[in-house]
């Protein structure tokens, strides 16, 4: 009931859907024991293999059910997602199949921890994915030539993915690939950089072919227009407002300057911006500006578990940041609800 804290697993990032009055939550997850039952330290993380978790509530977020594992990384297979994988988005298609997108990341030596591609599978039924379904869209390794050309900015080949980060700043940012059907168009949108410690949003229209799903178009990076408070920009989801006739946007943002420095150190956001098209330009949802106002402090990118746009309301669940405690690090939230008309 409520939040969710499992008892066997450390739970962050989310995206969900809602089909037939069901919520579909997913999140990262990772065992809070080693293979020799010792406590993990949370820190450590990115030291292990993630599985995406599948939770569902039937009663509008109040309560929900522990599903199992949706997800998990490749192992053995020498594939773009043969390390672990990052978060994505979960899209219900017309013909009843979903699209999983996520991060995929690929098994390279103890340095380059963090080579990230763009990837989606397909699923039937919200609990497990279509064997043989995942497909590469996006891969800095083998496109590099072509994302740079088009104004992304992308580190040297060879320290791709570099545990360090790029250029002494952040890690690379190619994740978080989020979905979007419009116009019987398909977009996704993800965090990416324009420059070095720059972030943006990268977007692309994605196409299904007789062999699968592509990257139809690349389109150039899309700065945020408060973009120079922040130099990461992850987890964007993307809403169509059909009240107000208006695209939302909400991210998470980071202003960490490199990957020494602590979450401590570090100022996370939640952020939302409108539009009147998919492309842009995107502006501050609200008059105070586009940091949003939460129910809690310390929390980090939520998802929209339900946008009641006739009473201006949107229902979210977010995971806690290590600044929220102990108790809360790494579990998620209850169901709280944004006033848009509050937010102006």
């Amino acid at each position: 009931m409520g939040a969710i804290s499992h008892p066997d697993l450390y739970l962050w990032d989310v995206w969900s859907a809602q089909q037939a009055g069901d919520i579909h939550l997913y999140c990262l997850a990772v065992s809070r024991t080693d293979v020799n039952g010792h406590v993990f330290p949370p820190a450590d993380r990115n030291l292990a293999r993630f599985h995406i978790r599948h939770f569902l509530s039937v009663d509008a977020g109040r309560s929900w059910q522990d599903r199992g594992c949706f997800q998990q990384p490749r192992v053995g297979h020498n594939t773009f997602d043969s390390r672990t994988i990052w978060s994505g988005s979960i899209l219900p298609l017309a013909d009843g199949r979903k699209l999983a997108g996520y991060t995929g990341i690929r098994e390279a030596d103890s340095n380059l921890l963090f080579q990230q591609s763009l990837a989606l599978a397909v699923s039937n039924d919200w609990d497990q994915l279509v064997p043989g379904s995942h497909q590469l869209l996006s891969d800095p390794l083998s496109d590099w030539q072509t994302i740079t050309d088009q104004g992304y900015y992308l580190g040297e080949v060879n320290s791709l993915g570099h545990k360090d980060g790029e250029a002494d700043g952040p890690i690379l940012a190619w994740r978080d690939p989020f979905f979007i059907q419009h116009d019987e168009q398909l977009h996704m949108y993800w965090g990416a950089k324009m420059g070095d410690g720059a972030s943006a949003l990268g977007h692309a229209i994605v196409a299904e072919t007789d062999s699968g799903f592509v990257l139809d178009q690349l389109l150039p990076p899309t700065a945020m227009p408060d973009g120079d408070l922040y130099t990461q920009l992850e987890l964007p989801k993307v809403m169509f407002d059909d009240k107000s006739e208006r695209f939302l946007l909400i991210i998470g943002s980071c202003n960490r300057l490199h990957e020494r420095q602590s979450d401590a150190e570090a100022d996370k956001q939640v952020r939302m911006y409108q539009s009147n098209s998919l492309d842009g330009p995107w502006q501050p949802h609200g008059h105070r500006g586009s940091t949003l106002d939460l129910a809690e402090p310390h929390m980090f990118g939520i998802t929209v578990i339900d946008a009641n746009f006739d009473d201006r309301k949107l229902h979210y669940v977010a995971p806690y940041t290590e600044q929220a405690g102990e108790e809360k690090f790494l579990t998620l939230s209850p169901t709280y609800s944004l006033d848009l008309d509050e937010l102006g």
